[in-house]
């Protein structure tokens, strides 16, 4: 089990409702991660924000849309047993194009220097992966990985655990703690 640290990763859901897209209403979270049968990510350039960093990236369907279908980004610890990824933090994708999310990281360069990051489609589908890597000076750098990477290795266990839920940057309304 792991132990609450001060810093956290957070992810950052940001729904963009274009012309066409949707049905106009708001749906409800999901509550179950539910695969889709095929889908892509990829992540762009980190950004420096106040004392974190932001990951912006993006996950596409490529297959049938379902409003069930739900896919989540998972922080990975070296030296944790699994990763946990929360029930609270599962996303639809959008029903066409893709769907944009942004994970803020707040970096712990003494005591965690180096975590992988990746997009999760399923508890076994890990659609891209970076390691973070940040330096004393509290320097941070994104490097992709492949997606069976060993820093990105751990078993992910979906998790109900709300005890972190809502705690986020200051800055980032929107955002949502892994439970860590």
């Amino acid at each position: 089990m792991r132990t609450p640290k001060w810093l956290v990763l957070v992810v950052a859901l940001i729904a963009i409702v274009a012309p066409g897209r949707g049905t106009g209403t708001a749906a409800a979270a999901p509550t179950a991660w539910v695969p889709a049968g095929c889908a892509f990510g990829s992540f762009a350039p980190i950004q420096h924000q106040f004392d974190a960093i932001i990951i912006p990236a993006s996950v596409t369907i490529c297959g049938q849309w379902s409003a069930d279908y739900t896919f989540t980004m998972v922080e990975f610890r070296p030296g944790d047993d699994v990763a946990l990824a929360a029930t609270w933090n599962l996303r639809s994708y959008a029903a066409g194009g893709g769907s944009p999310v942004s994970a803020v990281y707040q970096p712990e360069p003494k005591s965690l220097p180096t975590v992988g990051v990746c997009l999760m489609s399923s508890p076994d589908t890990r659609l891209a992966c970076i390691r973070l890597n940040t330096t004393l000076r509290n320097v941070t750098t994104a490097t992709p990985i492949p997606v069976d990477d060993p820093l990105v290795s751990q078993k992910v266990v979906l998790t109900d655990d709300t005890r972190h839920k809502g705690k986020g940057a200051d800055f980032c309304g929107t955002c949502l703690a892994f439970p860590i």
